[in-house]
């Protein structure tokens, strides 16, 4: 009688195993060898042809930042004629504008920031600069916009003439910044909660135990939003040339004046000069026509694609270099997310360009609110190894670079930083909570067995004990004291000078540089020429570097670029990326009290401010 035995569950489960990883490897394969044709017929490809006589549309959408993680993979984008919808470097748009100044087929310029979701005040002013010199040298600038943000409008005010929808306005009314406060509410939950903060200005946890802000936080905030509202306002009455009276007028009448236009919004700000008129996406183009003599719409080209027929940036060819090396986001232990430094991957960096014969001079370019303190030292030291190997280190902050991005800075050779630039918050933080009290008034209880009287008096009665909040105390002291003889060794100060700076408080950056807490003030190109004197290099090359990407986002990246004509093969590269975008095996969790951080929450408040 033949056997009728049917297949074991796990026999099943073997099949399908080994066929789903004959398929995907067969996929990656396939991936491997596509991109391989893909990069080769991009090196051959020309690149794109910019018209006789063109209109160059500067339209960037997203976040405009200085992160360069998406460098190479729009540069094969635009190879084959692909527009990424990822964040634009403000040192792209310079460098393209100052491109198209002495380019004589570009004849106008069109600055749309309907799309633009945030810009950082510390680069308005270098790409209002470049614009300024569009101008100067004959180039017409035409800028639009939907709503004009109080940044939209900042960037726009560089234009020749501006113009607004039918149905939108101005907000240039003053920045405003805030936070949510959940003390009460967290309370009525029976939430327990304990922060231990190094100074009355190191805010991170205020949100958790107060309902309002403390005096020493809207002290700080006050401090940074008159800083940019007083440079708002210097910016466009010299560059729409308003009477002072008048802008003033509009910015504390606004309510009366809007009742009185009967909310005709764009109406008002044509009165007072902020905009020439209103006008579509039709009207502005028929607008640059009269002005340039080119028909916008069909004589343009897109400024990413303008950029992509540039060809890449190369300072000069000299064996002699200067390292530009990125650290963008909060600073974590572990491997790095988009967004997120790692502290290992980023000192690997350091110690490789330290390493290389060519390079003389290492540029942190930082834009960071902090993180863990660990992987700030981590790339502190790196830092330090390189210098300790005769190579000068100098720190260009951007947007933020506080608390942990104080830290790792702390003991550079030279620190710049923009006059808006975000910095300090010399201080440390710790917090936890307890649900314990929450759980237990609805019925689930919890108990514990300890082994030492040490882990019985850390535990309690499963709420936060005494224990838990006196080592609480000296553990964040003693952090506060070791970034306080960090920054008063690389400030060349005492550390009771300090002390009286810090505090947790953050600072503007010409408040940073009259304290002390910073050397220059100026862009990344003041960095590096900083960096290129105490090199003593006059001909010199520029690299950049950052930490490596995941490939997981790689591959996303990737995919976007081929589902304009590859949609299958898009899906496939897809579904590898979401297969490895697996999370990392999590630490061993540390004992509560051990687990500070240096950040500044008062960055992320300032930042958001509209």
């Amino acid at each position: 009688m033949a056997d009728d035995k049917q297949p074991g569950v796990l026999s099943i489960l073997g099949i399908a195993f080994r066929f789903v990883f004959t398929a995907l490897r067969t996929t990656v394969y396939l991936i491997i060898v596509f991109l391989f044709v893909a990069v080769v017929s991009a090196t051959f490809r020309s690149p794109p042809t910019v018209p006789d006589e063109a209109v160059l549309v500067v339209n960037p959408s997203q976040i405009v930042e200085e992160n360069p993680e998406f460098g190479e993979i729009e540069a094969l984008a635009s190879a084959f004629g692909v527009d990424l919808d990822t964040p634009t470097r403000a040192r792209d748009l310079v460098r393209l504008l100052e491109a198209a100044k002495d380019d004589d087929r570009i004849k106008a310029v069109h600055l749309d920031l309907s799309n633009l979701s945030q810009i950082a005040y510390v680069h308005i002013d270098e790409i209002g600069a470049a614009l300024a010199a569009l101008r100067v040298a004959g180039k017409p600038v035409i800028g639009s916009s939907l709503f004009m943000t109080q940044t939209r409008y900042a960037l726009l005010s560089y234009a020749d003439e501006i113009y607004l929808n039918y149905f939108d306005g101005v907000d240039m009314l003053g920045p405003v910044a805030g936070a949510s406060y959940f003390a009460e509410g967290l309370d009525k939950l029976k939430v327990e909660r304990f922060v231990y903060q190094s100074g009355p200005y190191k805010s991170a946890g205020e949100s958790f135990v107060r309902n309002e802000m403390s005096e020493a936080e809207r002290e700080q905030v006050s401090r940074l939003l008159e800083a940019r509202w007083q440079r708002d306002q210097q910016r466009v009455l010299a560059n729409r040339e308003i009477d002072e009276k008048m802008f003033l007028e509009y910015v504390e009448s606004y309510p009366e004046l809007i009742a009185d236009a009967e909310g005709d919004a764009a109406r008002l700000a044509i009165y007072y000069g902020l905009v020439e008129d209103t006008g579509d996406h039709a009207q502005v183009n028929a607008r640059i026509e009269e002005i340039s003599g080119i028909a916008a719409g069909k004589h343009s080209i897109n400024f990413k694609r303008y950029l992509a027929s540039l060809g890449p940036e190369l300072s000069s060819q000299s064996e002699r270099q200067i390292a530009v090396v990125y650290g963008m986001g909060p600073i974590m232990d572990g491997q790095p997310q988009y967004g997120v430094i790692g502290g290992e991957s980023l000192a690997k960096v350091i110690r490789e360009v330290a390493a290389s014969d060519n390079v003389r001079a290492i540029v942190l370019r930082v834009d960071s609110p902090g993180g863990s303190p660990a992987a700030s030292e981590t790339i502190r030291r790196a830092l330090a190894a390189a210098q300790g190997a005769g190579k000068p280190v100098i720190v260009s902050m951007a947007r933020v670079a506080a608390s942990g991005g104080y830290w790792v800075s702390a003991t550079a050779d030279e620190i710049w930083a923009h006059p808006q630039t975000i910095t300090g918050s010399i201080g440390a933080i710790g917090m936890q909570t307890s649900l314990n009290e929450a759980f237990a008034s609805i019925g689930i209880h919890s108990d514990y067995v300890t082994t030492t009287q040490v882990a019985e008096d850390l535990v309690g009665d499963g709420g936060i004990s005494d224990l838990t909040r006196r080592m609480w105390g000296l553990y964040i002291d003693a952090l506060y004291e070791d970034f306080l003889e960090l920054a008063a060794e690389g400030r060349e100060k005492s550390a009771e000078e300090v002390h009286e700076i810090a505090q947790g408080r953050v600072w503007i950056g010409t408040d940073a540089k009259r304290l002390g807490l910073v050397d220059g003030l100026g862009g990344l190109d003041d960095a590096i020429a900083s960096a290129a004197r105490l090199a003593e290099l006059e001909d010199f090359s520029v690299t950049y570097h950052q930490q490596e990407q995941s490939i997981s986002l790689s591959l996303s990246a990737v995919s976007a670029i081929l589902e304009s004509g590859y949609p299958v093969l898009a899906k496939l590269l897809n579904s590898l990326s979401e297969l490895l975008s697996v999370s990392a095996p999590q630490k061993e969790p540390q004992q509560a009290w051990r687990q500070a951080e240096v950040y500044c929450a008062v960055c992320d408040i300032a930042a958001a401010a509209r």
